[in-house]
C-alpha cells in the first residue's frame, strides 16, 4: 500500500504542477490581450487562471503534512488508515463530480455566448475564453479523476488482498460482523 500511496502523491504533485502552469499561461494570455480588440477575454482568463494557481498552491501547502500523517497511520493501524483514506478519497471524488459539472457548464456557456454574440468582438472573445478554460479544466480534472479512482480501488482492496477482513471499527458496517 505504501507504493500506491507514493504513486498517488506523485500523481497529485504532477497534476498540481500542470494546473499551476495552465493557470500561469491563462494569466499571461490575459495580460497579452490587454490593449487588443480581445481584451475582454482577459477577464475570465485572469479569474480562472488565478483560481487555478491558488488552488494548486493550497494543495502543495497541505499535501506534505497529509502524506506524513498518512504514512504514520499506515504503519500504526493499517485498518484505520484504509478507512480514513478511503473516506477522504471518496469525498474528493464526490466533489469532483460537482467540479466537472461546473466546468462543463463553463464550457457550454462560453460556447453559447460566443455563438450568440459573435458579431460583438468583446463578447465573442469572452465566450471563447470561457469555453477554452472550461475545456482545459475538464481535461485536467478528468485526468485527476482517473488517478483518484485507481487509488480508491487500491484502498478498497488493501486489507482483503493481505488476507484480512476489515472490522466494524474500521468500516462502521455492522452487517459484516
Amino acid at each position: 500500500m505504501r507504493e500506491e500511496m507514493r504513486a498517488d502523491a506523485a500523481g497529485e504533485r504532477r497534476e498540481a504542477v500542470v494546473a499551476t502552469l495552465a493557470g500561469l499561461a491563462a494569466l499571461a494570455l490575459a495580460l497579452r490581450l490587454l490593449g487588443t480588440p480581445y481584451a475582454a477575454a482577459g477577464i475570465p482568463l485572469a479569474l480562472v487562471g488565478a483560481a487555478q494557481v491558488m488552488g494548486a498552491a493550497a494543495h502543495f501547502a497541505a499535501a506534505g503534512r497529509r502524506r506524513e500523517r498518512l504514512a504514520v497511520l499506515l504503519a500504526q493501524d493499517p485498518g484505520r488508515f484504509q478507512h480514513q483514506e478511503a473516506a477522504r478519497v471518496g469525498h474528493a471524488l464526490s466533489a469532483l463530480r460537482f467540479t466537472l459539472g461546473f466546468e462543463a457548464l463553463l464550457l457550454s456557456v462560453g460556447a453559447a455566448l460566443a455563438i450568440a454574440l459573435r458579431a460583438s468582438t468583446p463578447w465573442l472573445s469572452v465566450g471563447l475564453a470561457l469555453a477554452a478554460e472550461g475545456a482545459v479544466l475538464l481535461l485536467l480534472d478528468s485526468w485527476s479523476g482517473l488517478r483518484a479512482r485507481a487509488y480508491f480501488a487500491h484502498l478498497q482492496r488493501f486489507l482483503t488482498d493481505a488476507g484480512a477482513r476489515p472490522t466494524v471499527a474500521e468500516t462502521g458496517d455492522v452487517a459484516h460482523e
